[in-house]
């Protein structure tokens, strides 16, 4: 149906319609799946590695022991062990353990403060 058109094109309006009407269709052929696969490369390019992850984590439980801190609401016991935790994912994802250390920053028992103290 399409090579019917450029054929049509062409009869009506010369050799040089053609070569346009080609070019277009084989540009079409050409960069249509190449767009396609470069879309499926940005979303795999848009996950961040393992060491960023890593980072992120560690700031997310940084701020949350911080806040923690200033509200004074977990006991010594507790808090000892979430630093311990904390420190032992740090190493892991310095030593280039991310899915290790991951897992621990995972299983950090500490959510967010009920009530945030004013700074």
């Amino acid at each position: 149906m399409l090579l019917w058109s450029i054929e049509m094109m062409a009869q009506a309006q010369g050799p040089r319609i053609l070569l346009c009407a080609a070019t277009a269709l084989l540009c079409g052929i050409l960069i249509g799946p190449a767009a396609v696969l470069s879309q499926d490369a940005r979303g795999l390019e848009s996950r961040p590695s393992a060491a960023a992850a890593c980072r992120v984590m560690q700031a997310h439980i940084a701020d949350l022991i911080d806040q923690h801190r200033q509200a004074d609401d977990l006991n010594d016991a507790s808090f000892e062990h979430i630093i311990r935790l904390f420190y032992e994912a740090q190493s892991a994802c310095t030593l280039e353990r991310y899915s290790e250390a991951l897992a621990i920053y995972s299983a950090i028992p500490i959510g967010r403060v009920s009530t945030r103290p004013f700074r």
